[in-house]
């Protein structure tokens, strides 16, 4: 920019050399327009300016960046646009710096995995046509987005098996209550808890059988690496859309806030549980607390693959 300006200060030096020395009136009247290029440039740019409006719209990869018209874009020879993408489930982030040059034009994710992105843009920085004069206005705007996993394949011999264990699972738990009822005086307490268990066990699996349908109960531990989280978050998402409408997929995750948990009566319901999977904070858990859950690990996740032959 210095550079320009002492070129410019140089074709006014000329121009004043101009007015003494050059006799020809072709060769002067030149050298005026030239002189009234860059003032052209001025006012072309100051117009563009108060014409430049841009509008976010968000898309399956990204968003959209829309100009209403194209004015700017003829009258600026750049148009920049700075800010970050955030993601919100890997606390990771990325600046981005890019140059506007259609009417509509799209802003890609970038590859930082699975997860709710933030895309905060900060400035806007224009260029006049011969590159004398530049203006960087701040441009507060944010957009909301997603990145979903790809789902994993899940055989049905695999999700049967997850059927079997969670139906054995709850068909051992006693109720303390259903005890008392079936308490009479002078019975051994050891006969007691027998009768009370058998009978429930008898009732849930004659309910399971009548409907068809079971409880998968899943609790997602996510480690530090980010390759391991995504290949769980596939095997999720496999499990979710091979679910039966007569299932119910609990999954529960914990973040830095405490536990959370989504309950899915279908695959229609898997969008909205990743919605609020990824719009968190992933948080790596220790302890199991729960015994009735399938802890969903890299354990799992590599025996997982294992039998399905990936």
């Amino acid at each position: 920019m210095i550079r320009s300006w002492l070129a410019y200060l140089l074709l006014l030096l000329l121009d004043a050399l101009a007015w003494i020395s050059i006799d020809g009136y072709l060769y002067y009247l030149l050298l005026r327009v030239l002189l009234m290029l860059p003032l052209l440039s001025l006012l072309l740019f100051i117009a563009g300016n108060r014409f430049l409006k841009l509008q976010l719209k968000t898309s399956k990869k990204g968003c959209v960046i829309h100009m209403p018209t194209s004015l700017p874009l003829l009258v600026c020879s750049g148009i920049r646009i700075q800010g970050s993408w955030k993601n919100c489930f890997y606390e990771s982030s990325e600046t981005i710096s890019l140059e506007v040059k259609h009417r509509e034009q799209k802003l890609q994710i970038p590859k930082l995995g699975s997860g709710k992105y933030e895309l905060q843009l900060t400035s806007i920085q224009t260029r006049d046509l011969l590159g004398l004069f530049r203006k960087t206005q701040s441009w507060d705007k944010e957009v909301t987005t997603f990145c979903f996993p790809q789902p994993c394949m899940v055989t049905q011999v695999q999700y049967t098996n997850l059927l079997q264990e969670a139906r054995q699972s709850l068909t051992g738990v006693f109720s303390s209550d259903y005890e008392l009822k079936e308490h009479h005086e002078g019975e051994p307490v050891r006969r007691i808890h027998y009768k009370a268990s058998y009978r429930l066990q008898k009732t849930m699996v004659r309910e399971f059988q009548k409907e068809e349908s079971a409880v998968v109960l899943l609790h997602l531990c996510f480690p530090q690496e980010q390759e391991i989280c995504e290949r769980l978050l596939a095997i999720a998402c496999g499990i979710c859309r091979k679910a039966s409408p007569q299932d119910l997929v609990r999954i529960r995750w914990r973040t830095a806030g405490g536990r959370q948990t989504a309950e899915l009566q279908g695959p229609q319901d898997m969008e909205g549980f990743l919605r609020k999977l990824l719009s968190m904070p992933r948080f790596c858990e220790v302890s199991r607390d729960s015994q009735d859950a399938l802890y969903l690990d890299e354990a799992f996740a590599a025996l997982f693959e294992q039998e399905a032959g990936i």
